[in-house]
């Protein structure tokens, strides 16, 4: 947190805050790599847009011919397409996300984390590992 604030010149939001600690969460990333590999990258192989190679994904035209103009609208467009699917999506787009944190406050998810040594009970994956429900 002190670091965000550093680089906001003594000031940040809450938000940015959680931003700086979310893109530390391995947990998080990991459950998005799926994410990715089951849903968008599956997709877009089989609309020919993309190939995969192991952990790595190529698109299949060559973006060396765009210009900066070609590459700043194609940006674009994909920014307008989330846009209208968030538009269109509203809160419902992340409730799987939220629902898995239930009622639990942070401070007692923890406390059930650190109870259990950061590892579910059930299986003994570590949370570290995988994220944990």
């Amino acid at each position: 947190m002190i670091k965000v604030l550093i680089q906001g010149n003594g000031w940040a939001s809450r938000r940015d805050i959680a931003a700086a600690f979310l893109a530390l969460d391995e947990a998080q990333l990991e459950y998005y790599e799926e994410i990715t590999k089951r849903t968008p990258g599956p997709v877009l192989s089989r609309h020919g847009l993309i190939e995969r190679d192991g952990d790595e994904y190529r698109l299949k035209t060559d973006l060396k011919t765009l210009t900066e103009a070609e590459r700043a609208e194609l940006i674009a467009i994909c920014d307008a397409k989330v846009a209208d699917y968030l538009q269109r999506r509203g809160a419902k787009a992340y409730d799987h996300r939220r629902t898995a944190l239930g009622d639990l406050s942070g401070t007692v998810r923890y406390e059930v984390f650190k109870r259990a040594r950061f590892r579910c009970e059930l299986c003994g994956r570590q949370v570290t590992r995988r994220p944990l429900r």
